[in-house]
Order: C-alpha cells, then sequence, then structure tokens
C-alpha cells in the first residue's frame, strides 16, 4: 500500500468518528474538498496538518498507521511494540555477560541472534527513510511556502507533523531543519524568546557535533546571533560574533565569514558605536555577494544615515521600493529605522524619520511587539530634547 492510499484509509476512519461536514468545517476546507480527499484525491500537507492541529488527530498514526488514530486515545503507559522490546531484551541479556563467557555456543547463538536482530532493524530504518523521504521534502516546502506568506499558525501545524516524520526517518539533520523553520516563525511573530531558545539549542548542537568545529556549519551561529540581537542581549550577541570570526579566520574569502562580519558590525553599530562601527559594515558588505546584499542593504545604509554617511531621501527610496512580501514586513522594517535613530543626535533628521514612518508606530500599536514600541517611545521622548 502506498504512502497515499494509507493516508486515505486513516482519513476514512476520521470520518467514521467525525462526519465530513463537521471535518469541513473544523479544518477550514470545503465539504467537497474532503470528500475529494475520502475517494483518493492526493492529500495536502496543509490539510493533513489542520486534521492534527484541529481534531487532535495522532501524526504518528496518520502517516504510517502506527498507534492510536487520536492523541487523547494515546496512553502514557502504551505498550512498546514486540520487535522493539525483544531487542531491547536481548540487548540487556547480551551487556550482563563478561567477556570470557562469550565462547559458549548458547552465548555465541544469542550474539548471532541479535546481529540479525540488528541487521534487519537497520533494514527497516533505511525502508523507512526511503519511503517517507518524498513526503518529508512535500512537508518543508509547503513550511517554507506558509513562512513566505505568513502564515504563522499554519507554520506550527505542519511543523509537529515534519518532525514526527523526521523521528521517523531517525534523521536529526531533518528535526534541525524543522526547528529552524520553527524558529523563523517565532520571529515574525514577535515571540523572540521562544527564537532565542530554539536558536541557542541549534548552536550548541553544532558545537558538540563530532568534538569540533566546521566553518560549513557557520549557519546556525550566525543565526543564534541575530537571534540575540533581535532579544536586545547585543553583549553576547557581538561576544559570539567574535568568537566566531576569530575560530574561522582562515575562512575570510568565504561570503558567510563576511556576512558574519556584517553582522557583528552592526550589532556593534546598535550598540550606539557609530564611527567604530560603519567603516567595518561598508567593507565587509562590499564582499558579499548579490543575494546577501539584497537582504541586508538596511543593515548599512541606517548606519550610513546615522552616521551622515548617507542621503535620508536614499534611505527613504530604499523604504518604498524594496520587494516585501507583506505590508506586514514593510511596517517592520519601518521600525527597525525608527529603532535606531535615536543613535542620532540630530532632531531635525529624527523628525524626518518620524514623519516619514508614522504609519509604522500605529501598527506596532496593534501588537508588532513590546520591545519595539519601547523603541518608538524613546524617539518619541528623544524629539523633546
Amino acid at each position: 500500500m502506498s504512502i497515499e492510499q494509507g493516508l486515505t484509509e486513516r482519513l476514512g476512519i476520521v470520518i467514521d468518528r467525525h462526519s465530513q461536514a463537521q471535518i469541513a468545517k473544523q479544518t477550514g476546507y470545503s465539504r467537497a474538498n474532503v470528500s475529494a480527499y475520502a475517494k483518493g484525491t492526493r492529500i495536502p500537507a496543509s490539510f493533513a496538518a489542520a486534521l492534527v492541529e484541529k481534531l487532535g488527530v495522532n501524526p504518528s498514526w496518520l502517516l504510517t498507521g502506527q498507534g492510536m488514530p487520536f492523541r487523547l486515545d494515546v496512553l502514557p503507559n502504551a505498550a512498546k511494540g514486540e520487535s522493539a522490546e525483544a531487542l531491547v531484551d536481548a540487548l540487556k541479556a547480551i551487556t550482563k555477560l563478561k567477556f570470557g563467557e562469550l565462547a559458549g555456543k548458547r552465548e555465541l547463538e544469542d550474539l548471532r541472534k541479535l546481529a540479525d536482530a540488528l541487521a534487519e532493524f537497520q533494514r527497516h530504518s533505511d525502508t523507512v527513510r526511503r519511503t517517507f523521504l518524498g513526503l518529508f521534502e512535500d512537508y518543508e516546502k509547503a513550511i517554507t511556502d506558509a513562512l513566505h506568506n505568513k502564515e504563522l499558525d499554519l507554520v506550527d501545524s505542519l511543523s509537529e507533523v515534519a518532525l514526527e516524520i523526521a523521528y521517523l526517518c531517525r534523521d536529526r539533520d531533518f528535526e534541525r531543519r524543522i526547528l529552524h523553520y520553527r524558529g523563523q516563525g517565532a520571529y515574525y511573530r514577535g515571540d523572540f524568546e521562544t527564537n532565542l531558545a530554539l536558536r541557542r539549542t541549534l548552536f550548541l548542537e553544532e558545537l558538540a557535533y563530532d568534538g569540533e568545529s566546521s566553518f560549513g556549519r557557520i549557519g546556525p551561529i550566525i543565526d543564534y546571533v541575530l537571534a540575540l540581537t533581535a532579544s536586545f542581549e547585543k553583549a553576547e550577541a557581538q561576544r559570539t560574533a567574535r568568537a566566531a570570526l576569530e575560530l574561522f579566520a582562515n575562512h575570510q574569502q568565504e561570503v558567510k565569514y563576511q556576512f558574519l562580519r556584517t553582522v557583528s558590525a552592526y550589532v556593534h553599530f546598535s550598540q550606539g558605536f557609530v564611527s567604530e562601527a560603519l567603516p567595518q559594515l561598508v567593507d565587509s558588505y562590499a564582499r558579499l555577494d548579490d543575494f546577501y546584499k539584497r537582504r541586508n542593504l538596511h543593515c548599512v545604509r541606517v548606519p550610513m544615515l546615522c552616521a551622515g554617511a548617507c542621503d535620508f531621501d536614499e534611505l527613504a527610496a530604499l523604504v518604498d521600493g524594496f520587494a516585501f512580501a507583506t505590508p506586514h514586513s514593510k511596517h517592520t522594517f519601518a521600525t527597525f529605522v525608527l529603532s535606531h535613530v535615536t543613535i542620532c543626535e540630530e532632531s531635525e533628521l529624527l523628525r524626518a524619520m518620524l514623519r516619514a514612518f508614522t504609519p509604522a508606530i500605529e501598527a506596532i500599536r496593534e501588537g508588532f511587539g513590546q520591545p519595539t514600541l519601547l523603541q518608538v517611545q524613546a524617539l518619541q521622548k528623544a524629539l523633546e530634547r
């Protein structure tokens, strides 16, 4: 039975407990769609995620048929699978023996059985991985699409199912990728605490990987520095960035190294060291490729503005012309500008900023995050000097 056939069959079990009309109402999908899925139309990842979130379907059961259909049916002390239990018992029996006692025929037979069990377990794991690899990729794409569209509740629901798939595949790299997306979703929501906790977990795991550091795994370090910055832990962000720059000093030609330099200089600027940070910002930014330049132009232009090396009209044009995914993003960017110009002491510039980005302030009041609101209030107080 294919994965799609299994999903359709298990959807029928869900329909036996909840009517199609109720499922449609709870998931937000039309009854016609629910009926089509029940008849064999390919079930999209977003619908499966809605079953998990809205109806309490056990994601592991939905994907594999293993376990109980609904999470409330899963008892804390549910019996383990017989094969896994037998394998554990065999391992315990072997570890109790001393090396000198392994020479007997019975012990050697036990070892052969254990070896066969382990080999079968590995073959089963490989089969599971191959079976679910395509499904994981489908969910990963659905998650990235939801992030792009800022559908943050959908990101959470899809991530829960994707983590179950990663667990079934016994692939920690899959899990790390999903945790990375969850961190992004938390950041977009303004939940900097959750984002920081996830980034710290991934950061520490990368440091401990194989007992050594690899430049190829610098991404989680950069993400951790950015999360610290967003959480206003700028001193720790700067210490971490500088330590990483020193650790990977022999990779200065790599674009990610220069990106980390850009982030480090930006953090230094945001601490109020405008004249010290600007030369490194300009130099490191010039060494980035087009992809990183487009994503991080604001990290250079705002400090240049505050240092008097950039015209305000040029920055305003940047804000108006930036390819924002949503109006939310544009307000967030405007707020970013507002939160840093307090470093500049020219009151006329502050007033110009306030006039240009007044709509952002109203958006902030509607829920863009208390820390950012405090920054804007600091700007308004600065105008009273």
